[in-house]
């Protein structure tokens, strides 16, 4: 845990939404920002600044991050405000206690993601990773044919005078059996 969000402990809610807040020091976390550069990562491998945020309550940051439904009195842009009316205040005690940072520090923390490590393949796995072409689908290769070339209807003409082709799926060498025919064998007899 890095200080600033060790700081938070017994707090006072600086977002203090109303009809949300508890305002009870002991759930007071450091909520970061959302929709700010350097605030949350979202899902990214992003190193985010912890200076950008404030102090919430539990019920207000829960609010504030989206994993608790908006009362219907609040619209998102109260929310937003409350958010950056806390923020300066929350800026405020930071600098107060000494824990906001320098321009030196800030300079040294990466916002962006670093480049994700490429899987070198030998070429060993290349040639393992070949489609690998079945028996059937070879075989439907070589026997198909191109299909003739489709003429023009005539008006007035219905449409069961069309040519028929052949089927494109290879014929079976054996045929099937019935199961009445299979049901007389003896079992395991082949």
């Amino acid at each position: 845990m890095s200080k600033i969000t060790d700081s938070a402990r017994g707090e006072t809610c600086a977002l203090r939404l109303p009809g949300v807040c508890n305002r009870d020091p002991e759930t007071t976390v450091w909520a970061h920002g959302n929709d700010v550069e350097g605030g949350k990562a979202k899902g990214k491998k992003l190193l985010r600044y912890d200076h950008i945020g404030c102090y919430a309550c539990y019920s207000c940051h829960m609010v504030l991050d989206g994993q608790a439904k908006r009362p219907a009195h609040l619209a998102l842009e109260q929310v937003r405000e409350a958010e950056l009316l806390a923020r300066a205040e929350s800026a405020q005690k930071l600098k107060d206690k000494g824990l906001w940072p320098t321009d030196e520090q800030l300079a040294r923390k990466p916002v962006t993601a670093h480049k994700p490590i490429e899987k070198k393949m030998t070429a060993a796995a290349a040639r393992a990773i070949v489609k690998k072409v079945t028996p059937l689908e070879e075989r439907a290769r070589e026997e198909r044919k191109p299909r003739p070339a489709s003429r023009p209807m005539a008006t007035g003409t219905s449409m069961s005078t069309r040519t028929t082709t052949e089927s494109r799926w290879p014929k079976r060498k054996r045929k099937l059996q019935s199961a009445n025919r299979l049901q007389s064998r003896p079992f395991g007899g082949r």
